[in-house]
Parts: structure tokens; C-alpha cells; sequence
């Protein structure tokens, strides 16, 4: 609003100066117009005064200057009546001295028309009056007069021209004074208003309460208004973040270049028995239990610039004990920090080396007694000691739950294997043919007895992979195949090259079965560990099995550099694995 006032200051200055102006003009117009009045009257009568000059003279001279006069006359009298408001007592002043005029020169024509002097003397005497009353009349009257109307016109022109001079100087320079006054008072305000912003933006870096808010509706104030709702936002994500790094499992603390540690949460207390006030400046290496290559490392890690890094280290309890701890550290080049955050794996670590154990066990412990258990009822099955039938049932049926019993095993510890990355493959020529022949011999008695069609189909076919593997996916996939299918049913069994992305070309097999199928939200999840299908009708024979196989599977798949998967069919599942083919016995 302020900033309006000088604007007004302006308007007025300039309207009071056009008004001014305006009468300025109106004054010389009216002082021009009476200098013509006042001349047409003084050219009147020196027209008159020249008829009047000539009246001695010769009749040739004086008709000459008779007409000359008139004619003069005539113009001065036309250009003062455009001079002349109608009506006015000028125009009547006008008229009177042109019919004066208009009679005189009638009385001129007739002292020209004559040579008595009889007539012609009184005529002169008339004319000489005519004259007088030109001369001497209104003319010399009103001529005095509109000079003196010129005189003023111009006096009061330039008197309202200098007062325009005058309240263009003192209007401006008032204007200009008020103008930086009020500039001075707002850039004051607005210098202050702006100063309490930055008192709030140092206060909110302190972390210190704000100072009283910016009233009104400006930029400023909505400013204001802005970083207050902004500094509410950061003090309420600062809260938050502070109270998960408070009520953080994990140990949470940031550590300089030196190794000392400068900042920490209250888990310290829980995972190594030391407060915050033990922990704050001293150094991380007093907290580490053995010291060794990879301590050293992890130690002098904290001097380099690194983004991230990634470590386990055993830390020393308070109370002597041993922590294991797992870290990821993440260097912060602007705070010249890093800032880790430490979970206790001492737990996982104790189960790990319970699984281990169990592992060691089932290898060592359980397998050796369960394959010598096996080679018993082999050996019972297959002698001829005279045993009654129901007991070599019964031993028939404790070889095929021994063999159950060593194929789980064995497949606990391929899962291991596998787990640890220490599963590996012997790669050489494999045909196909020859591992389809093996799932005829291992699977054509199982199929017999469920009813179940075996159909494997030949094929000239040479793979690259590790023939042992390669038998037990098959054998896995299509024992399955067999398990899920139900009497009458038909298992097929084969193989096709099948384009890809890879530098080599592939071999697709596939295992079709037409039992009862598995679920779409199911064909994934099929490969996990110990999946079982959902639907009761499979559930009876899914407990025949591990839930180990099809994991495995898909690991030895993968271990030649192919890919496995399920596919629903509107009777059945098909199974399809890819390997890298090597030749073909046709080439």
C-alpha cells in the first residue's frame, strides 16, 4: 500500500502541472488573438488616415487611393469578423465602424462625382467628420484596449508557465524525497523481515526453537510460513529417524577416520555390554577379540575413502564373551565419517555350526549304519534260507524304507553341497539315448507295478554335462511323473534341439505325464526346498517324497548353464529342462 502513495504524489503533480499548461496555452491564445484584434483596428485607421492624406490631391490620385483604401479596408474587415464572437459588444463595435467606414466612402464618391465646391465643401466637411469618428471613435477605443488585452494575455502566460517551472521542480523533488523515504523505510523492513529469516534458518541448524512468526500476507511472510511448515517436516522426520535409530535390535554408530567412535544407539548396551558414555571416543579396535590379517584390513578400511563396504568381525563382550557381528559400513565424504550398522549374528552363527554338526552327523553317523542295514536285507531278500513269505515281505519292505532313508540323506547333503558351492560337475560327452535307457532300467519295474505306461522316445543326441547328474534329474523328474499318474495313465520321455540366446545351441528334454496336474500358482514354487503340492488329491503321494528332488534338479540344471521349468497341460504337467548340446550321432 505504502508504495501507492508516491505514485498518487505523481498523478497529482502531473495533472495540476497539465492544468497549468492548459491555461497557459489559453492565455497566449487569447493574448494572440487580441494583438490581431489590436492590429486590424491600427491598420483601420491607417487605411482611414490614407483616405484622408489624399484629399488634396488630383481626382486621378484620390480615386486611385479610394480604391486601394477599399479594398483593404474590405480584408481587414473580413478578418476581423473571424475574429469576433458574434453577437459580442466587439462585433457590434466592428459593425458600427464598417458602416462608418461604408459611409465614408460613399461621401468620397461623391466628392468625386462633383467639381462644384458648393456641394463638394460640405462634403468634405461630412467626410472629415467620418474620419474623425474613425479615427477617434470606437477604432482607437477598442484598439487601445485589446493592446492592453495582448499585454496581459502575455504577462499572465508567462506567469503560469513559471509557476508550471516552480511545481515541476518542488513537485519532483518532494516526490523524489518522499519516494526515497519510503524506499529507505521498506527496504528496512524488508532488510529486517529478511534478517529474522535468517536467524530461523541458523536457529533451525542449531536445532534451537524459532523466533515469533512474520505477520502479514506478503512474499516474505508466506516465506516465513513455508520454512516454518518445512522446518515442522524436518524436526518430525529427524524425530522419527531418531527414534528407530533409538529403538533400533541393530548397533548403530558412526566411526571417523582414525577409528574412534563418535556417535551411537542404546543397542550397543544389549550386544556388548557397554554404554553409549563407554563407547563415545574410544577406539573400535579395543572392541575387536582377535586380531589378524582381516581385522588389520577392516581396522585401516575406516582411513580410506570407500563407498561401502562389508565385513564380519568378532567383537568382545564386556563381560569376556565372544560376539559375532555382521557389518555394513557406508563412508560419508562430506562428514569425513563412516556410519555402520552392526547385527549380532552370533545366533545364526551357532545354528550354522548346529547344522553343520547335524550334517557331520547324518554323513558319518546315520549313513554308514543305514547302508549297512540295507546290505542286510539285501542280502535276506535275495538268499534262499528257507524264510516263510510274510517274512520276506517284511524284509522287502524294510530294504525299500532303508533305500528311502539313504536317498534322503543323500539328498540333504547334495543340498549342502549345493548351498556351500561346493557342488561341482564333470563335464564330457553324454548321449541322451544312453541316460534314457538308465531311467528304463531304474523306473520300468515302478511303472509296471502302478499301471503306468513308460514311453521314452530315442534319440541321437549328444549333450555336454556330467552323465551321472544328467541320470538323476531324469530319473527324478520321471519317477515324479510316475508317482502323480494313475493307472492306465502314459509317461513320456523325450528330447528335441531347441533355439537360444547362448553362444551354442540347446537341448530341450521333456518328461510329460497325464496324472492329475499341478496348480498355476504353483508352477514356481514347485522347485523350492521342501514344497509339497496343496491339492488332498496328491497329497498321499507327495509324502512318498524328500521335497528335496525338484531342487536339486534345478540345481544340476543350472550347473550346465540351463534353465527348468513346469507346464500346465489341460491333462497333466509337462517338465522341460535345456542342456548344451554337444553333437548329434546322425553327424
Amino acid at each position: 500500500m505504502l508504495a501507492i502513495v508516491p505514485l498518487a504524489m505523481q498523478l497529482v503533480l502531473l495533472l495540476w502541472m497539465a492544468d497549468l499548461q492548459s491555461k497557459a496555452e489559453i492565455q497566449l491564445g487569447q493574448a494572440t488573438r487580441s494583438k490581431k484584434i489590436a492590429d486590424h483596428m491600427s491598420s483601420l485607421m491607417a487605411v482611414t488616415y490614407f483616405v484622408a492624406k489624399h484629399a488634396d490631391d488630383d481626382k486621378e490620385s484620390q480615386k486611385k487611393a479610394a480604391h486601394e483604401s477599399a479594398v483593404r479596408m474590405h480584408d481587414i474587415f473580413s478578418q476581423l469578423k473571424t475574429l469576433v464572437e458574434p453577437k459580442s459588444e466587439l462585433a457590434a463595435t466592428v459593425a458600427r465602424s464598417e458602416a462608418t467606414s461604408l459611409k465614408m466612402y460613399e461621401i468620397f464618391d461623391k466628392i468625386l462625382a462633383t467639381d462644384d465646391r458648393a456641394i463638394r465643401n460640405p462634403l468634405w466637411i461630412e467626410m472629415r467628420a467620418r474620419v474623425k469618428e474613425m479615427l477617434y471613435g470606437d477604432l482607437l477605443n477598442t484598439q487601445k484596449q485589446y493592446e492592453l488585452y495582448a499585454k496581459q494575455g502575455v504577462d499572465t502566460e508567462f506567469k503560469l508557465r513559471q509557476r508550471f517551472h516552480d511545481v515541476a521542480l518542488f513537485g519532483g523533488a518532494i516526490n523524489l524525497l518522499l519516494s526515497g523515504g519510503l524506499a529507505l523505510f521498506l527496504a528496512s523492513n524488508i532488510a529486517r523481515r529478511l534478517k529474522r529469516l535468517d536467524d530461523n534458518n541458523i536457529r533451525l541448524a542449531s536445532n534451537l526453537p524459532l523466533g515469533p512468526a512474520i505477520a502479514g500476507s506478503d512474499e516474505i511472510a508466506r516465506v516465513d510460513h513455508t520454512f516454518r511448515q518445512m522446518a515442522k517436516a524436518l524436526r518430525d522426520t529427524a524425530r522419527k529417524e531418531h527414534q528407530v535409530i533409538e529403538g533400533a535390535r541393530d548397533w548403530i554408530c558412526s566411526i571417523d577416520k582414525s577409528g574412534r567412535i563418535i556417535a551411537t544407539n542404546p543397542a550397543c548396551l544389549k550386544m556388548l555390554g557397554y554404554t553409549t558414555d563407554e563407547l563415545l571416543g574410544a577406539r573400535l579396535v579395543n572392541f575387536i577379540s582377535a586380531e589378524n590379517a582381516l581385522t588389520e584390513q577392516f581396522v585401516a578400511g575406516f582411513a580410506n575413502d570407500r563407498e561401502e563396504q562389508f565385513a564380519d568381525i568378532q567383537l568382545s563382550h564386556k563381560s569376556n564373551g565372544k560376539v559375532d557381528t555382521s557389518w555394513s559400513i557406508q563412508w560419508s565424504e562430506s562428514e569425513q565419517t563412516s556410519f555402520c550398522v552392526v547385527h549380532d549374528v552370533s545366533e545364526r552363527r551357532a545354528a550354522e555350526q548346529l547344522r553343520q554338526e547335524v550334517l557331520h552327523m547324518v554323513s558319518h553317523d546315520l549313513r554308514t549304519p543305514l547302508s549297512t542295514l540295507g546290505n542286510v536285507f539285501r542280502f535276506l531278500s535275495q538268499s534262499d534260507s528257507g524264510l516263510v513269505e510274510k517274512t520276506k515281505t517284511y524284509i522287502q519292505l524294510g530294504e525299500r524304507n532303508v533305500v528311502r532313508l539313504i536317498a534322503m540323506v543323500n539328498d540333504l547333503l547334495d543340498i549342502e553341497k549345493i548351498r556351500s558351492g561346493k557342488m561341482l560337475i564333470e563335464k564330457e560327452a553324454v548321449p541322451l539315448d544312453e541316460c534314457f535307457q538308465a531311467c528304463i532300467e531304474a523306473l520300468l519295474p515302478a511303472a509296471e507295478q502302478a499301471g503306468v505306461r513308460l514311453e521314452v522316445d530315442p534319440t541321437a543326441l549328444i549333450v555336454s554335462g556330467d552323465a551321472d547328474k544328467i541320470d538323476r534329474v531324469i530319473i527324478n523328474l520321471t519317477a515324479n511323473a510316475i508317482r502323480y499318474s494313475k493307472s492306465g495313465d502314459t509317461v513320456r520321455v523325450y528330447a528335441e534341439p531347441s533355439a537360444s540366446d547362448c553362444e551354442y545351441q540347446m537341448v530341450t528334454v521333456h518328461v510329460i505325464d497325464q496324472g492329475l496336474g499341478i496348480a498355476e500358482d504353483q508352477l514356481d514354487s514347485v522347485f523350492e526346498r521342501f514344497h509339497q503340492l496343496k491339492d488332498e488329491k496328491s497329497a498321499e503321494r507327495s509324502g512318498l517324497g524328500s521335497g528335496l528332488g525338484l531342487t536339486i534338479c534345478k540345481a544340476f540344471v543350472e550347473l550346465h548353464g540351463g534353465r527348468i521349468w513346469a507346464t500346465r497341460l489341460p491333462q497333466g504337467t509337462q517338465f522341460s529342462f535345456t542342456l548344451p548340446l554337444l553333437a548329434s550321432r546322425t553327424n
